[in-house]
């Protein structure tokens, strides 16, 4: 038998909703100024968030702030999903960043485009495109163990 590593653990799903947010306004900025300085910060987060932990990401913990100031309770979701989600935005991310460096502007801003389009479906409506591929990531390891 497999046996894959599905991490345990929370969320805070309105901080994560705030991240994204924040992914997006990030996407947005760049599409309109190709300032790399903001793909680096994208990608350092996503490295954070899908590789230590998200309570260590910058983004997050200022998030996680603005919400205790407005007095919003956390709603605290399955981890494993949206770790799977910051994994594919860190690809994205370095992606946009070695297509920039390789002055290859276009191709950069279609990936950009795609992960800002990623970003707004989950702030806006809650969908989020990397949880939606980590349930096929388990169904194509259906053989783990659980």
């Amino acid at each position: 038998m497999v046996k894959c590593d599905i991490p345990k653990g929370q969320v805070n799903r309105k901080v994560a909703r705030l991240n994204a947010l924040v992914t997006l306004a990030l996407s947005i900025i760049y599409i309109l100024t190709f300032q790399v300085w903001i793909i680096y910060v994208i990608t350092a987060d996503f490295l954070i968030k899908g590789f230590i932990a998200p309570k260590f990401s910058p983004i997050s913990k200022i998030n996680v702030l603005i919400l205790k100031v407005l007095k919003i309770k956390p709603d605290p979701i399955f981890a494993p999903p949206k770790i799977f989600a910051s994994k594919i935005g860190f690809v994205f991310s370095l992606t946009i960043g070695i297509l920039h460096i390789l002055d290859y502007s276009t191709a950069a801003v279609v990936v950009v485009s795609v992960l800002a389009f990623f970003a707004f479906l989950e702030s806006a409506f809650e969908i989020c495109v990397g949880c939606w591929m980590h349930s096929y990531w388990l169904k194509m390891c259906g053989k783990c163990e659980r």
